[in-house]
């Protein structure tokens, strides 16, 4: 018998190389490189694999389409609608205390009633804003008497607000009060202009300018033999005096 020298396989014994490290782990169920037969092979991991996860967008949705999500809606404009809304019911409350202190005796006899439409604008209908107009009305009222108040325009942007009472007043004494009711109620902010008057019969007109820190409009009064009444815009008509004169054929019968 050969003598073995110790590390040196004795000969006729095949020599196995080393196995190389490359730092990647054999796949599952396949011996490790080099391994003799009938070494263990590597298990099974627990679960299946889940597919590799895509990359993040950057932009917050996962990718997958060109368009990614639609964008937005924009928030419907009516804050600037609801601060002129405002300010007019001010000063039309304003008016209607001015009027109040030249009331003549006497109640109206149904000389009133407002249009679905007036100077190709249609009365506004939805319950928010006729909700403000008799309110309104119901702060207005003097004595027994309760004007009609109404918006008229697209609902998002009324153009104008009319309000009238089915009795007559003394006209200077009413417009002036009126002016004097529009100051009070702004704090003495609103600057007035000059008016401008007209006639038509019996009946008179008169509008003057109004701006107030949050929009520029016409101020205008009418007076016949039986109501009176007053129009109040939310921007600056080419033609006040007109409007106000389409206004009053339109509510009195």
């Amino acid at each position: 018998m050969l003598a073995t020298v110790p590390g040196v396989p004795p000969p006729g014994t095949a020599t196995v190389p080393p196995p190389v490290a490359t730092g990647v782990p054999p796949p599952p169920g396949v011996a490790p490189p080099g391994a003799p037969p009938g070494a263990p092979q590597a298990p099974e991991p627990l679960g299946k694999r889940l597919p590799p996860e895509p990359a993040a967008s950057g932009y917050g949705w996962s990718p997958g389409g060109p368009e990614g999500p639609p964008p937005a809606a924009p928030p419907k404009r009516t804050g600037r609608r609801n601060i002129l809304i405002a300010v007019a019911v001010v000063a039309v409350l304003g008016i209607a205390g001015g009027v109040a202190a030249v009331l003549a005796a006497g109640g109206g006899s149904g000389h009133l009633q407002f249009p679905n439409s007036i100077a190709g604008q249609p009365r506004v209908h939805s319950a928010a804003l006729e909700n403000i107009a008799n309110g309104v009305a119901e702060q207005a009222k003097l004595g027994s008497e309760k004007p009609q108040v109404a918006f008229y325009g697209p609902e998002a942007s009324p153009q104008f607000l009319v309000m009238a009472y089915d009795f007559s007043v003394d006209f200077d004494t009413a417009y002036t009060g009126a002016l004097a009711g529009i100051k009070n109620s702004s704090g003495g902010s609103a600057r007035i202009g000059s008016g401008t008057r007209s006639s038509d019969g019996s009946t008179q007109y008169e509008c003057a300018p109004l701006t107030t820190s949050s929009f520029s409009g016409e101020f205008c009064l009418w007076g016949d033999d039986d109501t009176t009444g007053m129009v109040l815009t939310l921007n600056a008509p080419a033609s006040p005096n007109r409007l106000v004169s389409q206004v009053h054929d339109a509510v009195v019968r």
